[in-house]
């Protein structure tokens, strides 16, 4: 019931009724009037909810619960769906959660459309209008993609590098694995190769670091990339908290 309530639109509007600033403090949220009674079905759809931003975690290489990227095929169609499906379900909670306080279809408008003050444009605000009005379902939209392919390309670069030197451990690839801790650009890139082909299949390995980086040969075009791009696209990727450390030494001629 607390998910429930502290994720829905009804609970942003009255914690901006609370305070009307930018943060919100433990009193705040302690001051929200929380229903004595939740309902099956909202029980059903947090549960859901849970199940897919799980799903997501599992995919993302920055939390706890990943796993691996989302597949190489097909991964970035299954993962609008997955969008999809969880903002349909958002949409759901709302909406059983306006029923839990008994917010009437006027008061639901006039919530939203404070809500959304100032972020659609006076063309969008009247097609709102209209569809309320005439109690229609808005039209479904196609789903814009959370990942490109590149990107995704550059998740699978960053996974094998990151079996390479034992972070995401895998079992069918200790042979892959570097134990020394230290990896040269031209072992790393072997090795990147090699786990990719592994894992999926030559072409798709090729695919991939094409995909990511280019026309031209895979092994030059990875070797390059991890040469320095690969660091700064990892430090931007975890907030620059780095967790690996990147090694530059240059020879100097006496």
């Amino acid at each position: 019931l607390l998910i429930a309530v502290l994720n829905s639109t009804l609970a942003r509007y009255l914690l901006g009724l609370i305070n009307p600033t930018v943060n919100f403090q433990v009193g705040d949220l302690a001051r929200l009037p929380i229903p004595e009674h939740s309902s099956p079905e909202l029980e059903r759809l947090v549960n859901q909810a849970i199940e897919l931003a799980q799903t997501d975690s599992q995919e993302d290489e920055t939390t706890y619960d990943f796993i691996a990227p989302p597949d190489w095929y097909g991964g970035i169609a299954l993962l609008q769906q997955r969008q999809a499906q969880l903002d349909q379900i958002e949409r759901q909670i709302d909406s059983a959660v306006y029923q839990l306080y008994g917010i009437s279809a006027d008061d639901i408008q006039a919530i939203e459309t404070e809500l959304n003050q100032g972020t659609d444009t006076p063309e969008e605000a009247d097609q709102q209008d209209d569809q309320v009005s005439n109690d229609e379902e808005p039209s479904e939209t196609p789903a814009v993609s959370p990942l490109t392919a590149p990107e995704l390309a550059l998740k699978w670069i960053s996974y094998a590098f990151g079996i390479a030197i034992g972070r995401f451990p895998n079992s069918n690839l200790q042979q892959f694995i570097s134990t020394d801790g230290i990896l040269t650009v031209d072992r790393a890139t072997d090795l990147v190769i090699s786990i990719l082909e592994n894992l999926l299949d030559e072409a798709a390995a090729q695919q991939i670091i094409t995909t990511a980086l280019g026309n031209g040969s895979p092994r030059e075009l990875l070797s390059k990339y991890l040469t320095k791009p690969f660091f700064d696209n990892h430090c931007k990727q975890y907030r620059k908290r780095p967790i690996y450390w990147y090694l530059h030494s240059k020879r100097k001629n006496f």
